[in-house]
């Protein structure tokens, strides 16, 4: 909410000299400019500064900042430079819910047309995250820390140099609450991919079983680790359950089957492998997009000779899949399929 918002301007008759001030949240925001016309077209060089300036207040999301920007405008180019301190911010990130469906990519409204931007706008901004910015969402519980230095320009993707970290953070994640020792979030460019060097632990009598997560955004790479040493198996249990593997339940197998695809674990890495075999499992693998859910955990298990099962959970959409395939014969096999679409087939194969 703007309060004592004010505008003065005044004409030398070669320019116009602004001044201008609004106050939010107990905070002020000032601006100071010249705006001149060459060749028809506006000049503006426009100086902005903020002290607590509250510039955000939602239901998720409330945000303070200072501000020491320059807004330069020439014909149909705009520059923006500066920095932006955030002493203080709460972010709350809500789950949108299973049943949530994001906008198809090849969207497109009838009788709506790209209008070519009024200027070109390059930006080069520092954002500076102070000491009271709290995160929570998706089971995550911390502050912010950093600085990063925010680039665009137009025909380029935004560009982001810098590093977040996660301060005195805590992770939910299958009934457990990690604790987050180490967090690097480095940008190198693209803002959507970040550079990763997590390490998250959970303490059980005297034993610490962890967590290491590198690589980037997309590609995480995962280690489970424990002191004292154990095998990997075991450590993962730990983290998860608070016992060794070996004392495991069915449904904490279940738990640490489905972690292995959401942490990023390599599936043929021992420790997969391992859980795999406590569960019984003769088929254990991370799909991508096919016949099953687009990204899910795939179990499968021999029941019989005759009889195999296959079931798909997905990882990062609602949705499973349930296949039953039967050998009738050596060269004929009955299979059904059960999920978002239903299918019985019958399959005859003959080798030569």
């Amino acid at each position: 909410r703007l309060q004592d918002a004010e505008i003065v301007a005044e004409g030398d008759g070669e320019a116009l000299h602004i001044a201008a001030s609004a106050r939010s949240g107990g905070g002020e925001l000032r601006a100071e400019g010249r705006l001149t016309a060459q060749g028809g077209l506006p000049a503006l060089d426009l100086h902005v500064v903020g002290e607590a300036f509250e510039a955000a207040r939602l239901p998720d999301l409330r945000v303070v900042a200072d501000a020491d920007l320059r807004l330069a405008l020439a014909g149909r180019a705009a520059t923006l430079s500066g920095r932006v301190a955030i002493p203080a911010a709460d972010i709350v990130v809500r789950d949108r819910g299973p049943q949530a469906v994001a906008v198809s990519g090849d969207e497109i409204i009838e009788g709506v047309t790209d209008a070519p931007p009024r200027w070109t706008i390059h930006s080069r901004v520092t954002a500076t995250l102070g000491e009271a910015v709290h995160l929570q969402g998706y089971g995550l519980d911390t502050r912010l820390t950093g600085s990063v230095l925010i680039e665009d320009d137009p025909g380029r993707d935004t560009r982001i140099q810098g590093e977040i970290a996660l301060a005195d953070g805590r992770y939910s994640a299958f009934g457990q609450t990690l604790t987050i020792e180490r967090s690097r979030i480095a940008f190198l460019g693209p803002p959507d991919n970040p550079a990763l060097d997590i390490r998250a632990v959970r303490r059980v009598g005297e034993i610490t079983a962890g967590i290491e997560i590198g690589g980037t955004l997309h590609t995480p790479q995962s280690r489970i680790f424990s002191i004292p040493p154990m095998p990997e198996s075991d450590a993962m249990s730990y983290l998860l359950t608070g016992r060794p593997l070996g004392d495991a339940s069915e449904a904490d197998i279940g738990m640490l089957l489905q972690a292995i695809g959401s942490f990023g674990i390599d599936r043929t890495s021992a420790a997969a492998q391992d859980i795999a075999r406590a569960g019984g499992l003769d088929e254990f693998a991370i799909t991508g997009t096919g016949e099953f859910v687009q990204t899910g955990l795939l179990l499968g298990k021999h029941l019989s000779s005759r009889l195999y099962v296959r079931y798909v959970i997905g990882l990062f959409e609602a949705g499973s899949t349930l296949l039953l395939r039967y050998r009738l014969s050596d060269s004929l096999t009955l299979e059904t399929l059960s999920g978002e679409q239903q299918s019985v087939d019958l399959i005859y194969r003959k080798e030569r």
